[in-house]
């Protein structure tokens, strides 16, 4: 917690330096050195933090499916009292570019040939929301339509 209030403080900061205004060629071009150099730095970090995330939200997905759960305990912390829930999970699909044609030729054959966005792709989306219906009817979904279902974790602090 201690790194997160530093960064905001510097963040801060930086807002009141970068949105001054700056007339001089040479200070408006460090700015923008300077702003470029924190994106690429925060980029990089928030991929990292968004893996983090994920394993995270899965081991604990895991731990209260396991359990038969359907929220954790209340913990006291250093930032409130914490929980969590399982949300409602999201079924993701998609189709590598080899299985393309199958896919037009698939869905044509089931009359759903107008979820083809452009001659050459169907939106990650629409097929996934497409396999969650075929599943809820009960219908086989074809080898070459990759899908799995992600849990998502609700957090709460008070």
């Amino acid at each position: 917690m201690e790194f997160l209030s530093s960064l905001m403080e510097i963040i801060d900061k930086l807002k009141l330096k970068f949105f001054a205004r700056v007339e001089k060629q040479q200070e408006i071009l460090e700015q923008l050195i300077m702003l470029k150099k924190i994106h690429k730095y925060l980029s990089g970090e928030v991929v990292s933090v968004n893996k983090r995330i994920m394993l995270l939200e899965a081991l604990i997905s895991d731990q209260l499916i396991e359990n038969n759960q359907i929220k954790t305990g209340e913990y006291d912390s250093s930032i409130g009292t914490i929980h969590a829930t399982l949300g409602k999970s999201r079924l993701f699909a998609n189709v590598n570019a080899a299985n393309k044609e199958k896919l037009f030729d698939y869905l044509k054959s089931i009359d759903a040939d107008s979820l083809i966005k452009t001659k050459t792709d169907v939106h990650p989306g629409t097929l996934s929301s497409l396999v969650s219906k075929l599943l809820e009817e009960g219908k086989a979904i074809p080898e070459f339509i990759n899908f799995y279902e992600k849990q998502n974790i609700l957090t709460y602090v008070k």
